[in-house]
């Protein structure tokens, strides 16, 4: 029985060892989900200072609405006063003759108050405040969402580097594979003696070559891996498998609709048309302080010798009022005022005419790098193609005795090469299109 138990308890350990031997599952990840995390966790969308400003931006719509609210305020006071009693002699005109009075004492009284006041005309003030205000946090929801933006192509970045170098990889693993087969068929024909030392040495040497390149394709997709680790905010180690993109999309779309749509969504131009209306808001702010201020008011107040009776009705009294008022001289601050929100609107209606050749600079040069993207593939397509029948008929007429081991050799090398070019052109053309829609103001 204790065999048995003993025997059970080895099955169980030998298992739990296989388990925890096994390697680690990578998980499958697809573009979609590795922007999602970036956006989660990468800091430069955690900012403190970014989120701050648009939290103030937020802020400032409340405290721009709250210039055309009226403003309400209460108050309750209490006063007591004591003074020493003494008397008086006052003539009384009824009688004729001269009464004492007992005076001071001490007195109380308390009094409560109710009020309103609300601005009727500011020139105009109060609305370009609200409207700077709306425009500033316009402003800062651009701001942020062209971090994400950036981000997004970061990690578009990387998620095909990791690709391309997983399709390099393979590319050289097949590599290897060609030169082991030529390798051993080269070494069978010269134990045979039908080919030549010199051939034997070359095979070998590129074969030798094949397996550098590998380990360096590795290294360089270890690299891409941690890299895109990184920018996802995770442990550079953390094992990653992506889901592959082969296929190419097609754009759809010509110059003028590319950069018709940048003009409307992209982050930069419409921040710098939200800072250029803000100053403009600004200049209207200035430009009011030149008007007078008209305002209203009323309340109700009471007063009472004790508090108890202070809210009666007869103790309460009603008051409205109207204010017209104007500042004659003000040391030139008016002037001043005015003549910078004047300068810094001038500057930022430049600053927006610069920012729209930006955008379209930008478009043209991803359109134009997107249509040679798109060219080159095609192309490394059909040389891909070339390359492999050119390798298959060389490898025929060297085994026939045919060929020399310099024209297989050759020919080996220009068909690892057309297929690194191919998957060098495919990722080419997909990091092409993410540059034109970072540029159009697309994020996915």
């Amino acid at each position: 029985m204790k065999r048995r138990q003993l025997r059970v308890v080895l099955v169980a350990l030998a298992s739990l060892l296989s388990l925890a031997a096994q390697p680690v599952q990578a998980e499958i990840l697809t573009l979609d989900q590795c922007i999602d995390i970036a956006l989660r966790q990468n800091a430069s969308v955690l900012t403190p200072g970014l989120k701050v400003g648009l939290t103030s931006a937020q802020q400032g719509i409340w405290t721009a609405w709250g210039g055309v609210l009226p403003s309400l305020s209460g108050n309750m006071d209490y006063s007591w006063s004591k003074s020493p009693i003494s008397e008086r002699a006052i003539f009384n005109p009824y009688t004729f003759k001269i009464d004492t009075v007992l005076g001071g004492g001490s007195a109380s009284s308390w009094s409560a108050n109710l009020g309103f006041r609300q601005t009727l005309f500011d020139g105009l003030a109060n609305y370009y405040t609200i409207r700077q205000a709306q425009h500033s946090l316009f402003g800062y929801q651009q701001l942020y969402r062209s971090v994400e933006l950036s981000l997004i192509l970061q990690v578009k970045q990387s998620y095909y580097a990791v690709l391309r170098a997983k399709g390099l990889l393979e590319v050289e693993k097949g590599a290897v594979s060609r030169s082991e087969k030529d390798l051993e068929t080269i070494q069978s024909m010269y134990d045979l003696g039908s080919k030549s030392q010199s051939d034997l040495l070359k095979a070998k040497v590129r074969r030798g070559t094949e397996k550098v390149a590998l380990i360096t394709r590795q290294n360089e997709y270890d690299v891409a891996v941690a890299a895109l680790n990184n920018i996802l905010n995770r442990d550079v180690s953390t094992p990653v498998e992506l889901a592959d993109v082969t296929a190419a999309p097609e754009l759809g779309i010509d110059f003028d609709q590319a950069l018709k749509e940048a003009t409307e969504k992209s982050p930069q131009m419409l921040a710098a048309r939200a800072d250029w209306a803000a100053r403009r808001s600004s200049l209207g702010i200035a430009r009011a302080a030149y008007f007078p201020d008209l305002s209203w008011n009323g309340g109700r107040s009471y007063s009472a010798p004790e508090r108890g009776n202070l809210f009666k009705s007869d103790n309460g009294r009603w008051g409205v009022g109207v204010s017209l008022s104007y500042t004659l001289f003000d040391g030139f601050l008016k002037k001043s005022n005015y003549s910078r929100a004047k300068v810094a609107a001038k500057t930022s209606g430049e600053a927006l005419t610069q920012e729209e050749n930006n955008v379209a600079l930008a478009v043209r040069q991803a359109f134009l790098g997107w249509k040679l993207a798109h060219d080159k593939m095609a192309l490394a397509d059909e040389t891909e193609k070339s390359a492999q029948e050119d390798f298959n008929l060389a490898q025929e007429k060297y085994n026939l005795g045919a060929g020399t081991i310099l024209e297989l050799l050759d020919a080996q090398v220009s068909l690892t090469q057309a297929q690194t070019d191919k998957v060098n052109a495919l990722y080419d053309y997909h990091l092409a299109i993410a540059a034109l829609e970072n540029a159009m103001g697309r994020g996915r």
